[in-house]
């Protein structure tokens, strides 16, 4: 057993604050390991089917150990807990398809992203140029994704936003260097792993020509793939563009979990048009670069 497994919680607020970085299969194992070793003390917890960890084991119908969240956090007011999915940025998590503006240039992309929330896409891929909406589109998926996995109880790591750049960035600085670098390095890679759906925001911005950035990319849609995880991929550059960044095997797998369709955004940059008042009257439709 690794010694991570054999970690004696000093309290079921500890193993809370750790179950958002777990898969469904360890939540159960630990909360099982904690209930052995900590007999439930009367009156020691806000709410007693939990244990105040906002995971309740349950048996299915077939027999089988599962979690689910418990009543008492879906039962918290939106204001006591998250609403969007983990990592997204901070001017996203409000993001959600009912807030979206619906135009020619992203009609068709909110549309395979309804699809997508039926499970009747596996991968979206979201290009165009910087500012047309392709990363809170996603994030708004990945919002709703967050909350019917909430809702639902399902088992297994949830929704999560990454940064393609920051990611690589991250893995290369934990190459050769403190312990503590690598294992948090080690971590945000796991977690990126896990993910179900992870939004691999604005790939192709920061790792031209580096052979180590295609690699590992290229490693990370295919143990994805191999897995079923669902995956986002937004860019500004084209798959032609994608191509010769990297390399035919990384678009190869991109259009595989997209079912072959790229989704093209365009319209004003909305950065600018949000800061600038009157801005989006005078923007043309950027082009992509």
């Amino acid at each position: 057993m690794a010694a991570d497994d054999q970690d004696d919680f000093s309290s079921l607020r500890d193993l809370a604050a750790r179950t958002t970085e777990l898969q469904g299969d360890q939540i159960r194992f630990k909360l099982e390991q904690f209930r052995r070793q900590h007999p439930p003390v009367p009156d020691a917890y806000t709410c007693s089917v939990c244990e105040d960890t906002t995971w309740a084991l349950y048996t299915d119908a077939k027999g089988v150990r599962r979690t689910r969240r418990c009543e008492c956090f879906l039962n918290l007011p939106t204001g006591d807990r998250r609403t969007w999915a983990e990592n997204v940025p901070e001017d996203c998590r409000g993001a959600r398809l009912a807030n979206l503006d619906v135009h020619l240039g992203n009609r068709h992309a909110i549309g395979a992203g309804q699809e997508w929330l039926k499970h009747e896409r596996r991968d979206l891929c979201f290009i165009g140029p910087v500012g047309c909406g392709k990363t809170y589109l996603a994030c708004a998926l990945a919002n709703e994704a967050f909350d019917r996995w909430v809702l639902d109880g399902i088992d297994g790591v949830g929704p999560f936003f990454v940064r393609w750049g920051f990611l690589l960035q991250e893995q290369m600085r934990g190459i050769g260097t403190d312990p503590v670098f690598a294992n948090q390095a080690n971590r945000l890679l796991d977690r990126a792993r896990a993910a179900d759906p992870l939004v691999l925001d604005d790939i192709g911005a920061a790792d031209k020509n580096s052979d180590y950035g295609r690699r590992s990319l290229l490693t990370l849609l295919d143990e994805r793939a191999d897995k079923g995880r669902r995956t986002i991929v937004t860019s500004n550059l084209s798959m032609r563009e994608l191509a010769a960044h990297y390399d035919d095997r990384v678009v190869s797998r991109i259009l595989g979990g997209c079912g072959g369709e790229v989704l093209e955004l365009s319209g004003v940059d909305r950065r600018l048009a949000r800061r600038v008042p009157g801005t989006r009257r005078k923007l043309v439709n950027v082009k992509s670069r």
